[in-house]
């Protein structure tokens, strides 16, 4: 499961960008071993089906103005991180 992950990471690096309303699925065949009854085949896909989550660090925490900051918004399994000139 580490290498159908390390695998995925890599093809959807190549892929490029990714915006709302795009699927990016993958298939990773391993063959038949003597150990297992069966093939395998690991399916594993990204789906953005919105920007509504990505927009929830900046419309959570100053919920006025116009003049929006920055902040982090996660779960079990991302972390986003949006922060105007975080560098500065």
């Amino acid at each position: 499961m580490i290498n159908t992950i390390n695998s995925f990471c890599e093809d959807l690096e190549d892929r490029g960008r990714l915006g709302p309303g795009n699927l990016f699925l993958q298939r990773y065949p391993f063959d038949y071993d003597v150990d297992e009854w069966a093939p395998i085949e690991v399916v594993v896909s990204l789906e953005v089906s919105t920007d509504s989550y990505l927009r929830k660090p900046v419309d959570s925490c100053d919920t006025i103005g116009l003049n929006k900051k920055g902040s982090i918004v996660e779960d079990n399994c991302q972390r986003w991180r949006i922060d105007p000139n975080a560098d500065l």
